[in-house]
């Protein structure tokens, strides 16, 4: 319930004092903008999927609506009463048709993933959830505020109008409107990968392509986290078009990772293909890269070229940028024994605990969670960067922007450890399945420093600068469970900035959500798996796109829940059990080679004149081979 009222005071306080403006400032109650993505409604679009995943279907459904009337160019307010529908058969086209630059890479994961995610999402579970009169007022706008609860007030309605035999009301109905704007998107987003090495530019105009005198400089994260949205746009669409494009510049960064160590530095040269920064991490700049190598496969195992990839890039991560239980930045080409290694840890880096739990690697993920749990209850928040080697805040690396990315991992480690925590009372060689875990109080601890000190008025608000004195002292407020003089010193030391980004509703809060509760539809879903975007948008498996079919069905989601109310579940049975049968086992029982992969069909691919398909085949051969030799000696050596 804490976590809800958090999540409705901060899109409340959006929607009434900042929609629809990309974000809203917490502090002075007004309109903020993200400079990377300016567009409208950013905020509303990139928080789209956790209504769904709170189980709030009406504003669900009102925020679809919403985000209609602005590709129709209408704006609150603008209904008529004399024809309320008169605006649903205005045309659309308008809500990314403007004439601005964005990220490729921030509008890829806000907003094409908030769209995508959302769209599944309606059409797997938002069916006859919400009154139509629960969405418009009698002129045709979308209502704001409170509404009738559906399952108290709208079943006592019913009941009562099929006592009288009259006609029920009609059910809100989704119709793939997502859908069609993440196309639009997707299509003004292409520009940026006609590069001759594949790998993508940072920035696009959305109307005009590639802006005048863009510089050639691509991060590895920008260049690499983008598979999952495009490749997904094109199952749903039928057109190959943006998987090919994503998948290409993931596997043309891949092939010029440093030859003897396999790591891949921050930044490249999209002409080039040659690394402008050398240094190498999965912190800033690089992070998401990783994730996606792993996720891609695991959500798409038809492309089976993304274990490999993955598996050789994690090696190279775990054997030369790992120290101890920390993970540090070095160059590319020399590894830790490079002369600039530093002992810096960043609170990006805090999602890798959470990736190697999609891998089984359960022991080492939680060894390294913890370490940075320590930082955290040392300040009360993960600053931006933390020195672990003088156990300080790194310089100018104290502000706390309310990132995600430690929940993330805590929420992945509670629903991996859950099931084995010792009991004493059973004695020492006993253990019961429980549903509770160290990691639920971390997440709690968490969510009531959150509560305590980034609240204001209108919404949560970073902070400025975490420090041991300030914000540190949280904890031990939490445990005297006392109002002293201690709670007004912390109160007064902590200072906020007018600033609460959209991934706040999207990430910080949905994680927090989703470890509390153990009964989501996301948790029971039993005819999909959903797994999250580095956006924290769940997205769940669609076959792959067939070149050949040009009668492919453009929404392919519909089409199985048309098949679904036909009472043929055929189709989801054989669909789930490919999924169970392609799922990623820890790498202690199935060691790294998977002989069995490598099937993907390349000529199918589209290749760039300095990322050629032969090339990266053998290259993916040679590699795999090396994988299964190594397997091999393991096996020899027990």
């Amino acid at each position: 319930d804490i976590i809800k009222s958090m999540f409705t005071h901060s899109y409340d306080s959006y929607m009434y004092n900042a929609y629809p403006a990309s974000e809203l400032k917490p502090l002075s109650c007004g309109p903020g903008k993200f400079d990377l993505v300016k567009l409208q409604a950013l905020t509303l679009i990139d928080t789209l999927d956790t209504f769904v995943v709170m189980g709030n279907y009406t504003e669900f459904a009102r925020a679809v609506e919403r985000i209609r009337q602005l590709d129709k160019g209408l704006k609150p307010g603008d209904g008529n009463a004399k024809d309320p529908n008169a605006w649903k058969h205005q045309p659309g086209g308008l809500l990314f048709a403007v004439d601005v630059e964005v990220s490729v890479f921030e509008t890829n994961i806000r907003v094409l993933g908030g769209l995508l995610s959302a769209h599944q999402l309606a059409v797997a579970h938002a069916e006859d959830k919400v009154l139509e009169r629960d969405v418009w007022d009698e002129y045709g706008n979308v209502r704001l505020g409170s509404s009738p609860d559906l399952e108290e007030e709208g079943d006592k309605l019913l009941d009562n109008i099929i006592t009288a035999g009259k006609q029920p009301p009609s059910y809100w109905s989704y119709d793939g409107v997502l859908l069609r704007l993440a196309r639009d998107l997707g299509r003004r987003l292409l520009p940026a990968f006609q590069t001759p090495t594949g790998i993508p530019y940072g920035t696009v105009n959305l109307v005009r392509g590639i802006p005048q005198g863009e510089t050639p400089v691509a991060s590895l994260a920008g260049g690499g986290t983008l598979s999952l949205e495009m490749e997904l746009l094109s199952r749903l669409t039928g057109d190959p078009s943006f998987g090919q494009a994503a998948k290409l510049a993931s596997r043309a960064i891949w092939m010029r990772r440093s030859g003897d160590l396999d790591l891949l530095g921050k930044h490249i040269d999209v002409k080039s293909g040659k690394w402008t920064e050398t240094l190498s991490g999965i912190g800033s700049n690089s992070d998401s890269f990783y994730e996606y190598l792993i996720k891609h496969y695991t959500l798409f195992p038809d492309d089976d070229d993304f274990w490999t990839m993955f598996v050789n890039a994690y090696d190279g991560v775990h054997s030369n940028s790992r120290l101890g239980d920390w993970y540090t930045d070095v160059d590319m080409f020399r590894g830790l024994k490079g002369s600039f290694n530093k002992e810096v840890f960043e609170s990006l880096m805090a999602f890798y605990p959470g990736m190697q739990i999609l891998i089984g690697e359960l022991t080492p993920s939680a060894q390294t969670l913890n370490s940075f749990f320590l930082a955290r209850e040392f300040l009360g928040f993960l600053p931006e960067r933390f020195h672990f080697g003088r156990w300080s805040v790194d310089n100018g690396g104290g502000r706390h922007p309310l990132r995600p990315e430690l929940l993330e991992s805590c929420y992945f480690l509670h629903l991996a450890s859950g099931g084995f925590n010792y009991d004493a009372s059973l004695g020492s060689n006993s253990m019961k399945t429980q549903t509770t875990s160290g990691w639920l109080w971390a997440a709690d601890f968490a969510l009531h420093a959150l509560h305590s000190l980034t609240r204001t008025d209108c919404g949560f608000a970073v902070i400025d600068q975490v420090s041991p004195h300030t914000s540190g002292l949280i904890g031990s407020l939490f445990l005297s469970k006392e109002e002293t003089a201690q709670k007004k010193h912390m109160d007064q030391g902590v200072a906020l900035v007018d600033e609460m980004p959209s991934y706040f509703l999207s990430e910080t809060l949905k994680y927090l959500f989703l470890t509390f509760d153990e009964n989501n539809i996301l948790h029971s879903d039993s005819e999909r798996d959903w797994i999250f975007t580095t956006e924290a948008h769940p997205i769940h498996y669609v076959p792959p796109v067939d070149v050949n079919d040009h009668n492919r069905v453009a929404d392919f989601s519909i089409k199985v829940q048309s098949k679904k109310r036909k009472g043929n579940d055929k189709y989801c049975d054989d669909f789930k059990m490919q999924r169970l049968e392609s799922r990623v086992i820890s790498f202690l029982e199935s060691g790294i080679s998977r002989p069995e992969l490598l099937q993907t069909d390349y000529s199918r691919e589209v290749w760039s004149k300095k990322t050629d398909m032969d090339s990266y085949q053998s290259n993916i051969q040679h590699v795999h081979d090396g994988m299964t030799q190594k397997k091999q000696k393991r096996l020899v050596e027990k």
